[in-house]
């Protein structure tokens, strides 16, 4: 069996204020929404999120250290993207080596032996690669399958990412828990329709945000970080020159149709 790195929580305390020191002013908010639908006790646990950005590992961070602090969480990472950041190791990321029979192989024995920990958690891009969020279908590939398919109980957690520009300079960082999958030994699927039931239900979070991101409601949502607010650059300059103060967040949403 692969050996499993184990994850330092002295690294980890280290990082955390860094990834949420960026994440604060880089966005104008960091936003939940549906946070009761993540299955929290200690179980086998396998994410899977569209891959949207570069900023992806730092938005499951602070996610998974604010809603499940006491668990332990693993992802895969190109073997030569995590052979120039080695410290990674220590945060949870294992190396893989995309598009080969042996690297297949020794991903799945690594996510097998990561399930078996009930307080583990492993998230998974599914896509393998950068895509935009409207991009239908995601194209997953069967890795995820090919896990499910293993006969062991656990529970499949989708969770969709957008980053969507609303009523500030800075772009809001959206997050939705979707309705999670119990997956038993009982279950009968094969590695493909397991890929694609697991496309499926990560597609239908993703739809579900974006109708959220679309009533530019923050209503919808609840707050894990507060970033940046207010207007920069040159228009906020000439604003307070001419001693006007803007709000935080303008009004703004969805246009109404036109009265008759």
């Amino acid at each position: 069996m692969p050996q499993i790195t184990p994850v330092s929580s002295t690294l980890r305390a280290l990082f955390l204020p860094i990834a949420r020191h960026n994440l604060k002013t880089s966005f104008r908010s960091v936003r939940l929404a549906n946070a009761t639908r993540l299955r929290k006790e200690d179980a086998p646990l396998v994410v899977t999120l569209n891959h949207a950005s570069w900023w992806d590992p730092l938005a499951c961070m602070v996610l998974a250290t604010s809603l499940m602090p006491t668990r332990n969480h693993y992802a895969p990472m190109e073997t030569a993207a995590l052979d120039r950041f080695p410290f990674f190791r220590k945060l949870g990321v294992f190396p893989l080596d995309p598009g080969t029979p042996r690297g297949a192989a020794h991903f799945l024995r690594t996510a097998q032996q990561i399930v078996l920990d009930r307080k583990n958690v492993l998230w998974l891009t599914p896509q393998g690669r950068f895509a935009d969020a409207r991009l239908r279908p995601a194209g997953f590939a069967n890795g995820i399958g090919a896990l499910l398919a293993r006969k062991r109980e656990l529970t499949l957690q989708p969770i969709a990412l957008e980053y969507v520009f609303w009523n500030q300079r800075l772009p809001e960082l959206l997050i939705n828990i979707g309705a999670p999958v119990f997956v038993t030994p009982s279950d009968k699927h094969t590695t493909q329709e397991w890929t694609a039931l697991a496309e499926a239900a990560t597609l239908a979070t993703q739809d579900e945000l974006k109708d959220l991101a679309l009533t530019r409601d923050p209503g919808h949502f609840t707050t894990l970080l507060e970033g940046t607010t207010g207007t920069g650059g040159v228009y906020g300059i000439v604003q307070r020159l001419r001693g006007r103060h803007l709000s935080a967040d303008h009004p703004g949403g969805p246009p109404k149709p036109a009265s008759k």
